[in-house]
């Protein structure tokens, strides 16, 4: 269904990005498509193609790979990327990207880590414990949404002998203003557990508080450059869940928009091709990029 939903997107962000009159027209269509698959579509068995993602079909690294369902695969240089789902998501939502990454000739784990079961403290601690038994590799993240916060809260914490860059991609890294509107449900609580009520903006969550990553870091964010955004009841643009402003956090190196909601931002070719450029280079694209502090 994600996938489908990504082939939708690139039709209807076509014709916004070439200013037809209709677009506003579907801002509802998306809105609706984006809340859905944000509660929905995390525990779906992954799709057909997909890499490895359990022990018993490779053996990545030359270590088991059973801890928390962490998988990699594909060694080729001394260098890991660490890719992190979002909240109430499984691996197979990162694979596409995995694919990517891993086909420029990075070793690749895709952490299918349980997001809805423990507070973010404690995701970041289970984190800990997958990193550390790779001391010999130089280590980059790639994240979606709630897994950019997972890592700022692992690196407030834990030091990482070889560190290498961060790609945040659709961060709440200032909170979700969604989280706080949902927090009382009570299908939102049974949902997304613990780490959803720590999404909320501010001081009632724990996004600010996360802590700023000291190694090179970018944020890739998703909206249209338009006053309003995908989901209306959003303050500014925004990708249907998370506002640009909220993506924002002091010290990145870069920061990039892209045209796309925040259940398929992580899947599109272009935001592949960004997070690349800055794993290799530090920078997104020299000649757009700008600044997120």
């Amino acid at each position: 269904m994600t996938r489908m939903c990504a082939e939708m997107v690139r039709t209807i962000h076509k014709g916004a990005c070439s200013g037809f009159h209709w677009y506003p027209y579907f801002r509802g269509i998306v809105m609706a498509l984006t809340l859905a698959l944000s509660l929905t579509d995390g525990n779906g068995a992954a799709p057909e193609g997909t890499v490895p993602r359990s022990a018993d079909e490779t053996t990545a690294l030359g270590q088991d790979t059973t801890t928390e369902t962490a998988k990699a695969y594909s060694i080729k240089d001394k260098e890991l990327v660490f890719l992190l789902h979002g909240i109430g998501k499984g691996a197979y939502d990162m694979d596409a990207l995995a694919k990517r990454i891993n086909n420029s000739g990075y070793a690749v784990l895709n952490w299918d880590y349980p997001s809805t079961d423990h507070s973010l403290a404690d995701l970041a601690d289970k984190l800990a414990m997958e990193v550390e038994r790779f001391p010999e590799y130089k280590i980059h993240f790639v994240t979606h949404s709630m897994g950019g916060i997972v890592v700022r809260t692992f690196l407030s914490k834990h030091d990482v002998k070889k560190m290498g860059r961060l790609v945040m991609i659709a961060p709440p890294s200032q909170g979700a203003e969604l989280a706080e509107f949902f927090c009382e449900w009570p299908i939102y609580k049974y949902m997304l557990g613990p780490a959803g009520q720590e999404l909320k903006p501010g001081e009632s969550g724990k996004c600010v508080d996360a802590g700023i990553p000291t190694c090179e870091f970018g944020i890739i964010a998703g909206g249209i450059g338009r006053p309003l955004g995908i989901n209306p009841l959003l303050p500014g643009d925004n990708d249907g869940t998370v506002t640009v402003e909220s993506t924002k956090l002091e010290g990145s190196k870069d920061f990039t928009l892209v045209p796309y909601p925040h259940p398929v931002i992580q899947m599109m070719g272009r935001t592949a091709e960004l997070t690349l450029n800055f794993l290799e280079t530090g920078q997104f694209q020299p000649e757009e990029s700008g600044t997120g502090s």
